[in-house]
């Protein structure tokens, strides 16, 4: 068999064995013997044949959208090889593995039509060939804990929004969409499929999301609230808000019924008013809006 041949079935081999091959203790120990041979060995050997496309010096010795698309598609599989192996230390699920698989399946054949050498693309090829034709192989189900399924989602859904955001921008030129930017662009595809990227945007997200809620919320606290009020005590707080908005208030009247609301002098008139504004917004009961009327009356804003 021919050197080509023989790197072929390697670099399929390490599909196969990213999909065996399990790093949960128990599943490794029951459920398959011991590799023969070097993964991360393999995955260095794929790694090399891309060097020459991924590598920034020779990119801008003839800078060009086909040497761009050849180091981006390049790094982009070399993180999905890599990613890959890191999940099979952290799940068996299948359904999370396929939809990693798929991305990754993706990226090597656009790396394929894009590699000069025949060899590497035969092999890249073969690579293609080895996910697609392994994913069957896995129908055993496998528990493992939630919390780490979940942060898989989030690594997996952050990773397919990243790449479309590359391939979409790979449809410009190499001007429009410079090598620059591609660099930060893989560096964020490859943070999206690490558990802090995954822990971070869960935060953000619940954080938004608990910030809507909270809005909600508040504004239906403040509807009830003003619903329960005298139709007076309404219109107390109605009048307070038309003070507000007079067209003749002054900063200086703004600021002195800040400083009867125990606030400090504010900088420009808008933000006085925001000041004032919520302090209405916040008086819910008879006593709070007398306070504020009362603060109003001091500083000569509600004549």
């Amino acid at each position: 068999m021919n050197l080509s041949g023989r790197r072929a079935r390697t670099i399929a081999g390490i599909f196969v064995s990213l999909l065996i091959l399990s790093g949960c203790q128990t599943v490794r120990s029951g459920g398959a013997p011991e590799l023969s041979f070097d993964v991360n060995a393999d995955l260095l050997e794929l790694s090399e044949q891309l060097k020459g496309a991924t590598n920034i010096t020779e990119y801008y010795k003839n800078p060009s959208q086909i040497a761009r698309d050849k180091f981006v598609t390049g790094r982009l599989v070399q993180i999905d090889l890599r990613y890959l192996l890191f999940l099979r230390t952290l799940t068996a699920d299948k359904q999370q593995l396929d939809s990693a698989v798929d991305i990754a399946t993706l990226t090597l054949n656009l790396a394929g039509t894009l590699v000069g050498a025949a060899r590497a693309k035969t092999n890249l090829a073969a690579a293609a060939a080895g996910i697609g034709g392994s994913k069957t192989s896995i129908d055993k189900h496998f528990y493992y804990e939630k919390s780490i399924e979940a942060l898989v989602a989030t690594m997996n859904g952050r990773r397919k929004e990243v790449l479309a955001h590359i391939l979409q921008a790979l449809d410009g030129d190499h001007e429009e969409y410079p090598l620059t930017q591609a660099v930060v662009d893989l560096n964020q595809y490859y943070l999206a499929g690490t558990l802090n990227g995954a822990i971070a945007f869960i935060q953000s997200d619940a954080g938004q999301k608990e910030k809507v809620a909270d809005d909600k919320l508040e504004r239906i606290k403040y509807i009830r609230s003003v619903a329960l009020l005298k139709p007076e005590e309404q219109a107390d707080k109605r009048s307070l808000t038309r003070a507000i908005g007079a067209g003749d208030l002054s900063l200086d009247r703004a600021n002195a019924a800040v400083r009867a609301l125990k606030g400090a002098d504010q900088a420009d008139l808008v933000a006085a008013k925001n000041f004032l504004q919520d302090a209405v917004r916040a008086a819910r009961s008879p006593e709070q809006i007398a306070i504020v009327k009362k603060a109003f009356t001091a500083g000569g804003v509600l004549k």
